[in-house]
């Protein structure tokens, strides 16, 4: 990886609780046609465990034959102009379609043969998407400055309709979320842009301490109570 001069790119991560190492993943890379790619994905379970193999890149280094551990056969992947088209693992045939000349959704088949179809307004937001046969419609409005919402309502043609509303701070921070009208999530954020408080229940908050350094470490996480 030195000869890619990929000299930031993290191979090895380990979580410690005091001098035992408790969790961390690790990726390995091999060469796929001349280029250094992810080859080998493991996580530390007491030792490492492999869990992905990524056997075969295509021409423009994205991945079309993966092995996962917890499946029985290899997962195939299709992709065009770097888009992703289709995906095969035995008789699931999941397909993404798009708008010609353009890397917009234009829907989403499932593998049980469901699409979802997106439609987007004049400024390329996403507008509706549509589900079940026309039975789940979800919307979109967009409201800029004070406060800065999207407000998502889900019909449903049997069921109540459920409203999402999450408003966002001058930098596009998430911080608060509704369900119906009720709060149920809320985010504070220090002079350094890292989450200082976050909802643990509504009413009560969990507070981070971060370590003395420019990484965002979380060193202390205290619940209320």
């Amino acid at each position: 990886m030195l000869d890619k001069y990929m000299i930031g790119v993290p191979v090895e991560i380990k979580n410690y609780i005091g001098n035992t190492l408790a969790s961390g993943v690790k990726l390995e890379y091999s060469s796929f046609g001349g280029k250094c790619l992810p080859a080998r994905y493991y996580i530390w379970e007491g030792s490492w465990d492999l869990r992905t193999v990524i056997n075969e890149y295509d021409i423009s280094s994205f991945p079309t034959n993966v092995t996962r551990t917890e499946l029985e056969e290899d997962e195939k992947y299709f992709w065009d102009n770097g888009l992703l088209i289709g995906k095969e693992y035995k008789d699931w045939k999941p397909v993404w379609d798009y708008f010609a000349n353009s890397r917009q959704l234009r829907s989403f088949t499932d593998k049980d043969g469901q699409e979802i179809i997106y439609d987007y307004d004049e400024f390329q937001r996403l507008k509706t998407s549509t589900a079940r046969d026309g039975n789940v419609t979800s919307s979109y409005i967009y409201q800029y400055g004070a406060p800065n919402r999207i407000t998502s309502t889900t019909t449903y043609s049997d069921a109540p309709s459920q409203t999402i509303e999450e408003e966002f701070d001058g930098l596009a921070r998430l911080i608060k979320k509704s369900h119906n009208g009720v709060p149920k999530q809320e985010f504070f954020f220090d002079g350094g842009g890292r989450i200082e408080r976050e909802t643990y229940l509504v009413g009560s908050y969990t507070t981070y301490i971060y370590e003395p350094s420019p990484l965002a470490r979380v060193f202390q996480s205290i619940f209320p109570g």
